[in-house]
């Protein structure tokens, strides 16, 4: 009967360790998580504000010159993220970075010689980048094909 008990009682210690460790997991990874959104959304909204203060005080080329900025990194983002992810993930860059690289490719008048705010000299290269990427993804295929 004392065997039975200590199997028993060593059972649930063992259940109990994992599901406490299990939900210290979450808890974990969850902060995690939340505090990379809302850092997210710290940097989102700062670059809102200043875009509708310039729209606000009528400065529209430097509102969408930092939009068009904004853009070109999550462009340069999406790139270099969608190959490692999911196939839904992938399929919804394909379209998103298609869409944008036949708009860019159908109004090239607008977006050929745009300047970044406080243009440098990488301004000129992360252009370049940008559209190599797009034209990459103007032909993408779906169901993660590895693009390269």
């Amino acid at each position: 009967m004392n065997k039975v008990l200590l199997g028993l009682f060593l059972v649930i210690i063992v259940i109990g360790v994992f599901v406490g460790g299990f939900y210290f997991g979450i808890h974990t990874v969850a902060s995690m998580k939340n505090t990379s959104i809302l850092q997210d959304n710290f940097m989102q909204s700062t670059q809102i504000v200043r875009t509708l203060e310039y729209l606000d005080d009528g400065k529209v080329e430097l509102a969408r010159q930092i939009m068009l900025l904004n853009l070109d990194t999550t462009i340069l983002s999406m790139d270099s993220i969608a190959k490692y992810s999911d196939n839904k993930s992938y399929e919804t860059a394909c379209n998103i970075l298609k869409s944008i690289a036949k708009y860019r490719k159908n109004n090239q008048v607008k977006y050929s010689n745009y300047i970044y705010p406080l243009e440098n000299q990488q301004s000129f290269e992360v252009r370049q980048e940008v559209s190599r990427v797009l034209h990459k993804w103007e032909s993408c295929t779906k169901l993660n094909q590895n693009m390269q």
